[in-house]
């Protein structure tokens, strides 16, 4: 189940087998605990407000010194440490200095990172091939869908939990959602997809079925 407490996300598997709370992981700024099943809701509440913070904190701060993969765009990435400013995926290995993976924190930016670098490079062939400029790219952490749009402001939030799927898949939801911005029409929608998609009827059933 998940709780909603402050500003965080807690996804909360309760089990039978433990005698204490424990720190899963921190994914996508929802954090992820697994409870006994004796402990009552409001002492876990209590639990997250007091003790857990001290917990995420050194989560965080934990060195990830043996990490020599990682696990982006539905693809697992060997790490290469290199003495540069930027992280780049070249010829599926991913480059970037011992910062980008000395921490959680850093981790999980550099994933965000290269996420929106990959949007933004979608984004650069659609503006060629439409002759226009195309609306400020944000990502955030949205619950149900792959996107939103604001015509009022003028700009498109991605959802971060693309960073998991293919990059296939993320061009799909790019150029749908560019297009619905844009008000195409389905026809014109299919005729990008189909030009930069290399699987769409596969994407297009994957995302009916999430959305």
């Amino acid at each position: 189940m998940y709780l909603e407490i402050g500003e965080k996300t807690y996804f909360i598997h309760i089990k039978t087998d433990i005698d204490s709370i424990i720190l899963k992981k921190i994914e996508h700024e929802i954090v992820y605990l697994h409870v006994p099943a004796r402990i009552p809701q409001e002492n876990l509440i209590v639990y997250i407000k007091q003790e857990l913070p001290k917990l995420i904190s050194a989560h965080k701060k934990s060195l990830n010194t043996s990490l020599t993969q990682i696990s982006l765009f539905d693809k697992i990435y060997p790490i290469k440490i290199e003495p540069i400013l930027s992280a780049y995926i070249k010829n599926e290995i991913l480059y970037g200095n011992k910062k980008h993976f000395s921490t959680a924190t850093n981790l999980e930016k550099l994933k965000f990172t290269l996420l929106l670098n990959f949007i933004n490079s979608k984004l650069s062939y659609l503006e060629e091939d439409l002759n226009l400029i195309l609306p400020e790219t944000n990502l955030k952490k949205l619950k149900t869908k792959y996107y939103s749009i604001c015509h009022t402001n003028g700009y498109i939030t991605y959802s971060k939990t693309l960073i998991d799927k293919s990059k296939d898949f993320i061009t799909y939801v790019v150029i749908r959602a560019v297009g619905i911005f844009l008000r195409c029409s389905e026809e014109q929608i299919d005729d990008l997809i189909n030009k930069y998609v290399s699987n769409p009827k596969h994407c297009e059933r994957v995302f009916k079925y999430e959305q």
